[in-house]
């Protein structure tokens, strides 16, 4: 729950209230041709993953009709990624709805100290602990870092959506556009959408990004990364302590980097990072 935004004001505001009825909110509207089925909303967002469901919460709560199609069977429940909140995005977390914060933090988990291990190419060690990395934080900007699974996340925002919205198990497989509207087509679907506006946010391998570009390739960034989500009762209780994040980072060549971070809700992230920048280059589309 919690109040809507102030009224947007910008020219983009202007043109969502003259194009985008806030009386037919959350309504997906279903029209028969033959045999074919045409389902109907203001906004179609496609993509599942964080930023289409924030983008969801936050259009909802403008009063704008929207609906979201995600490829996946099902929203996860679990994931092999980790994100970093810090505190300027928990503020715009807040910004799209005031509930969010919380259900992250009571998800995921606070960072409160970090324990560094630097190694050189001779093979010395150092050792640097921060028990105040949580404080500090805290005292300067006003809210702790939190460290959230990529799967709590993605069901922290999808509850704060209306049952139904979220439209599992539709893969886009081309969209056309129209003079007034854009038509979207799901594979194995002879049913389509139609809406005023598709916003894609489908990530990484977008259907839509190889529609509109097919020559775009994606550009790597010089790191190859082995990232896992494992059950924190599973390991250790000496290496892993609570709220923590803990690394060994190597300066010779080839540089690496290897975490093991409290994840929250009962999971730790593990990864290690190798730099490789030629291989990256030789993988990139420039």
């Amino acid at each position: 729950s919690g109040s809507p935004p102030h009224k947007d004001d910008t020219a983009w505001g202007e043109i969502c209230q003259q194009k985008f009825s806030p009386t037919n909110q959350n309504q997906v509207r279903a029209t028969v041709k033959g045999n074919i089925a045409t389902e109907e909303v203001d906004v179609a967002i496609v993509g599942g993953g964080l930023v289409g469901l924030a983008l969801a919460i936050g259009l909802t709560r403008a009063g704008i009709n929207c609906a979201v199609y995600e490829r996946a069977p099902q929203l996860r429940s679990v994931s092999q990624g980790i994100l970093a909140v810090k505190p300027i995005g928990m503020q715009a977390l807040e910004d799209i709805h005031p509930d969010i914060p919380n259900r992250v933090v009571e998800n995921g988990s606070d960072i409160v100290r970090t324990m560094r291990t630097n190694v050189d190419d001779e093979g010395t060690t150092k050792n640097v602990l921060n028990e105040n990395m949580g404080v500090e934080t805290e005292v300067k900007y006003g809210r702790k870092i939190v460290l959230i699974t990529w799967h709590n996340m993605q069901q922290v925002l999808a509850s704060l959506l209306p049952p139904g919205m979220v439209k599992t198990g539709r893969s886009l497989s081309s969209f056309e556009e129209g003079e007034d509207s854009v038509t979207l087509r799901f594979e194995g679907e002879e049913a389509t959408v139609r809406c005023n506006v598709a916003l894609m946010c489908d990530g990484v391998f977008s259907t839509a990004r190889t529609q509109l570009f097919p020559e775009d390739k994606v550009v790597y960034f010089g790191q190859l990364n082995w990232g896992s989500v494992v059950r924190t009762n599973s390991l250790p209780p000496a290496i892993h302590p609570p709220n923590a994040v803990r690394y060994c980072q190597y300066s010779g060549e080839p540089k690496w980097m290897a975490m093991l971070n409290d994840g929250g809700g009962g999971y730790t992230f593990f990864q290690l990072r190798i730099s490789d920048p030629e291989k990256a280059l030789a993988l990139s589309g420039n």
